[in-house]
């Protein structure tokens, strides 16, 4: 099995969403740009970005998929799609 992260990296962009004026059923675009400590650009390809919703005092996450037929996503999170 080749190498992937254990857990998700999740960043809670609900301010920035609002700012922006997005809503729970706009569609957006991630461009993820990746900086060195020493600020250099580093040039990675990620898999596309998903987004996991959380309600607020909800215990449990729910993955949203881009609808396609192929979704590259990390072990981890293929297992919960399965």
């Amino acid at each position: 099995m080749p190498w992937a992260y254990e857990r998700i990296f999740k960043l809670d962009m609900t301010d920035a969403a609002n700012h922006l004026g997005l809503g729970p059923d706009s569609n957006f675009d991630f461009h993820l740009n990746v900086t060195k400590y020493d600020g250099t650009h580093l040039d990675v390809n990620f898999p596309a970005p998903v987004v996991v919703k959380r309600a607020a005092n909800a215990e449990y996450d729910v993955l949203i998929l881009p609808l396609k037929k192929v979704n590259d996503l990390p072990p981890k999170v293929r297992q919960w799609n399965e």
